[in-house]
């Protein structure tokens, strides 16, 4: 899902906040390297380590009509879920 421009721009919509994506391919293995590579002494801390490894590709910046739309969608349900949980 992360690849997809479609779905960054419909989470940065539900999440009301930019969202960028990583460059890197190798996904979960990289980010074991990087704090194996960390745990070695390579870096002085997690965060140093992913400023110098880690590259970013676009950002998506949610679009504030669309926001605005799914948190009324949101506090709605926040409303009647109460109500209705029973159900789940």
């Amino acid at each position: 899902g992360a690849k997809s421009a479609l779905w960054r721009r419909i989470m940065a919509n539900v999440l009301d906040l930019p969202l960028t994506a990583v460059k890197n391919e190798e996904g979960p293995g990289y980010g074991a390297a990087i704090l194996a590579a960390t745990g070695a002494g390579a870096f002085e801390n997690v965060g140093d380590a992913a400023a110098r490894l880690v590259k970013y590709g676009d950002t998506v910046r949610p679009d504030p009509e669309i926001a605005a739309k799914y948190l009324n969608k949101y506090q709605l349900y926040r409303t009647i879920y109460p109500a209705i949980r029973q159900l789940f």
